[in-house]
């Protein structure tokens, strides 16, 4: 079966992809070798009428409500086009972070349409990818033949590599001005480091990650969750796998000593290891652990495959890592007490159906039939879905709502009203209300250098939002 690359990037109305959905794609799908084989795929996707942007992404992005809703499909339409790309035999999509922002994205896009958010990243010849983490590594390892931008956070942005390697970037953050970058900037590391490119490559295979971590071997690990001052790299211990997610492993950075934890009890691990720096406090230490999911292409590779450079640039030696490494195998029921915690953690559970992709059971084989019959069938011939999850039948009531307005009954059209009223005009909620559109559009204004454009952009929310304001006489 031949493979091709789906180089792909997507601009949203705002970070949480539970509640702020796509607002552009661009994609084009390269050979392996890198070449163009396709003409490129850039669509826009209308905003949803019980939505309402992040002024920030906005900001970003240059992309208004207004410019969606006149260029865009439907969302069931736009969700389609994109899934039929992806789930082409032999698609590998990757890009810059797509694996941790786009794909989520993208998940939760394909959920709210009634898609199975899974099947498209494995089967096939089917996989995925990412370019972000193996271009820090080669930064932190193998620089040579590369310009790396300089800036005082050492953070490794899209645009200050392209700018640094002379690449032409277009509009950052316009999507296919990104892909075609991301696909230059591959081009440009391949050529300069080939065998660290087709390394980074194969860590797409999980059997290949699972295989350095189930070793016994010193690792070295690259993640932008390990600082920007070192590169994105450190040395990692494996404590083992997760024990309820068989995708997971559970590592300890190495950089840091173990003996301060050793002694930890279990609730004092759990708030060391789950609460936030602010919630710690300056003085206190968090546990050095995190969690590296084997499908998500993670930068891995053996400590005796590194110079005595690289250790400088990552500032780390083998010699303090295998010392810290030692004290843990001296250890095994420190290492049972981290791995159960993160058995054992509970998270907040989330009530809108919407954020509910990663909860409860999958569905069933009847629900995915229905499912497949709703998005084959002309949404005016659906009928009343049967499902036998209500998660299923209340996301299907919201697609077409959201999608098909002008086939909604009187009835249907108030209790959308209702709906929307309820969760825009709310005080308090994960998503973008009025209230903190109104606050968050003041600050902007208020604390703000503003330039013409952006004062634009900023009007232009302030007017959408008004022509999309909830009739409250429908309540």
């Amino acid at each position: 079966m031949t493979q091709s690359l789906y180089w792909y990037d997507l601009e949203t109305w705002g970070l949480d992809p539970r509640f702020f959905p796509i607002a552009q794609f661009g994609a084009i799908r390269t050979d392996l070798d890198l070449n163009e084989i396709e003409e490129p795929l850039e669509l826009f996707c209308k905003p949803p009428s019980d939505m309402l942007p992040q002024p920030q992404a906005v900001l970003t992005t240059g992309i208004t409500p207004q410019e969606a809703t006149e260029k865009g499909l439907p969302e069931a339409t736009f969700v389609k086009r994109i899934y039929e790309q992806f789930i082409r035999p032999g698609t590998i999509t990757t890009g810059y972070n797509t694996i941790r922002f786009d794909d989520e994205a993208l998940r939760y896009a394909f959920y709210r349409n009634l898609f199975d958010p899974y099947e498209r990243e494995y089967g096939a010849g089917r996989n995925r990818w990412d370019l972000i983490d193996l271009l820090r590594a080669t930064r932190a390892l193998e620089p040579d033949g590369l310009m790396w931008p300089q800036s005082e956070d050492n953070n490794l942005r899209l645009e200050s590599f392209t700018q640094a390697n002379g690449i032409e970037h277009g509009d950052a953050h316009d999507a296919i001005a990104d892909v075609r970058a991301t696909i230059q900037a591959a081009r440009m590391l391949k050529k300069a480091q080939p065998e660290m490119f087709e390394y980074g490559f194969s860590l797409m295979n999980k059997p290949v990650v699972e295989q350095l971590l189930d070793s016994s071997e010193l690792l070295v690990h690259t993640t932008g969750k390990y600082k920007n001052e070192f590169f994105n790299t450190s040395m990692i211990y494996a404590l083992g796998k997760h024990p309820k997610q068989k995708n997971k492993y559970i590592v300890y950075d190495l950089r840091f000593s173990p003996d301060e934890f050793i002694e930890l009890n279990e609730t004092q691990l759990s708030r060391r290891a789950f609460s936030s720096k602010e919630e710690l406090g300056a003085t206190v230490n968090r546990l050095p652990v995190k969690e590296i999911h084997t499908g998500k292409s993670p930068f891995l590779i053996k400590q005796s495959g590194i110079s005595n450079a690289a250790e400088a640039r990552i500032q780390l030696d083998a010699r303090t890592a295998k010392k810290h490494a030692q004290i843990l195998d001296a250890h095994p029921e420190f290492k049972d007490k981290v791995i159960e915690l993160f058995g054992s953690r509970v998270f907040e559970e989330v009530h809108d159906v919407d954020a509910q992709l990663y909860g409860g059971a999958f569905p069933s084989d009847a629900d995915k039939r229905e499912m497949e019959r709703l998005r084959n069938t002309n949404p005016e011939q659906w009928g009343r879905p049967n499902f036998s999850d209500n998660k299923y039948m209340t996301l299907a009531v919201r697609l077409r709502a959201r999608n098909y307005p002008e086939l909604l009954s009187e009835q249907e059209k108030k209790m959308w009203e209702q709906f929307r009223a309820k969760k825009l005009l709310t005080e308090d909620a994960p998503w973008m209300t009025y209230k903190k559109l109104e606050s968050e559009l003041l600050e902007l204004v208020q604390t703000k250098e503003l330039t013409q454009e952006q004062k634009f952009l900023l009007q232009e929310i302030t007017l959408y939002a008004q022509s999309r304001y909830p009739d409250q006489s429908s309540s």
